[in-house]
């Protein structure tokens, strides 16, 4: 019997220590609640306001949005017209903007960009999805952006605390480039001369869309 107790005790100690690691992952509800990992990594950017928002839509006169939350970024709209643009968004004002426009059926909330003095831009955020509800993060660099399509390089990405296998961060680069091809074909009026990151700011020559509606019924496409 003492021999039982110990193999038990052994049992429940690696059960106890699973849960722990899977739940420092940000796997399991219950115990990445305890330990915060079910929650996006904090970059330091101030997630929305009001004043963020409203300042990062001035910057694109003449422009028109309906809806705006149901803007999302897998989220088919309404995209007419165009306007020249030449400016710089803080990354506060496009981390406003990109909040209010999944905050209501978009699959990426609480999240958050940091656009560093390298060139790279660094995502947060909590991930909804039929399939898998979780924290996710990324780290990325403008490839290619002119006229009307551009991709992203992937250079790090992680689901909950668990860094993404080289196969499995190239499917997280081909999801992100979907998403901007998508971004195009929905934005007739998208157009980009020229894009770049700098520090705490992106700038960007281009069109934008002049009038966007979104849809209240509308469902984010998934990506396989």
């Amino acid at each position: 019997m003492k021999i039982i107790k110990i193999v038990g005790i052994g049992i429940v100690a690696i059960i106890v220590m699973a849960i722990l690691v899977v739940g420092y992952l940000g796997f399991v509800p219950g115990v990445s609640d305890i330990m915060g990992t079910n929650k996006p990594r904090d970059l330091g950017v101030v997630k929305f306001s009001e004043a963020n928002y409203a300042s990062g839509l001035a910057k694109v006169p003449g422009a028109s949005v309906l809806n705006p939350e149901y803007l999302c970024v897998t989220c088919a709209y309404t995209s007419t017209g165009s306007v020249p643009v030449n400016t710089a968004f803080s990354e506060e004002e496009f981390t406003s903007m990109i909040n209010k426009r999944n905050s209501t059926v978009g699959p990426l909330r609480d999240s958050q960009f940091k656009f560093n003095p390298d060139g790279t831009v660094e995502a947060s955020g909590l991930l909804i999805d039929p399939r898998i509800t979780g924290p996710i993060y990324i780290k990325a660099r403008i490839d290619s952006a002119s006229g009307r399509s551009g991709t992203l390089v992937v250079d790090y990405a992680e689901m909950g605390r668990l860094p993404l296998p080289p196969d499995q961060l190239k499917i997280a680069q081909d999801i992100v480039n979907d998403s901007v091809r998508d971004t195009f074909t929905n934005n007739p009026g998208l157009s980009v001369n020229s894009i770049s990151i700098a520090d705490g700011k992106i700038n960007f020559d281009g069109t934008l869309p002049k009038d966007a509606v979104g849809n209240p019924s509308v469902v984010p496409k998934q990506y396989n």
